[in-house]
């Protein structure tokens, strides 16, 4: 059984944040983002935080059409969910900038040592500016879902 201890059981694994998953359901697979994602992730395995997923979900049910909810459950089946247990370092009182749902995804990647794929450049800045860690993520551009 693997814990959020066990860092080597997640070497070759990615985290996405919200962003990101509303990414892959926003795009189509010839855009240009979603591309580079693909090249990003490579053949790690894909792993998010339920609350994570719960924020993209409720962005497809909202704003996304069709195609988009259909790739949104594509992705859902290929994610491994994993539990909510931020390192210590992110362990702080939550801001507009840094709010308690990117803390507790962010933290968590951290505690277990894997980078996360974000689209949330203002966390990574802020995080950054405000106590000089310099997070282990890769900011790409959001996209937006069109309803399609």
């Amino acid at each position: 059984m693997t814990t959020v201890e066990d860092g080597d059981a997640f070497v070759d694994r990615i985290n996405l944040d919200a962003g990101v998953i509303t990414n892959f359901a926003a795009g189509e697979a010839g855009n240009e983002v979603v591309s580079l994602m693909y090249r990003i992730v490579g053949s790690r395995q894909l792993v998010a935080t339920r609350t994570a997923l719960k924020e993209a979900l409720a962005q497809a049910s909202i704003y996304g059409g069709p195609a988009e909810r259909a790739r949104f459950v594509q992705l859902w089946r290929q994610v491994a969910r994993i539990p909510l247990h931020p390192s210590a370092r992110f362990c702080i009182p939550p801001s507009r900038r840094l709010s308690a749902h990117d803390l507790a995804i962010f933290g968590t990647a951290d505690r277990l040592g894997i980078p996360t794929l974000t689209t949330d450049a203002t966390f990574v800045q802020t995080f950054y500016n405000r106590f000089g860690i310099l997070l282990d993520a890769v900011v790409v551009p959001p996209l937006r879902l069109q309803g399609k």
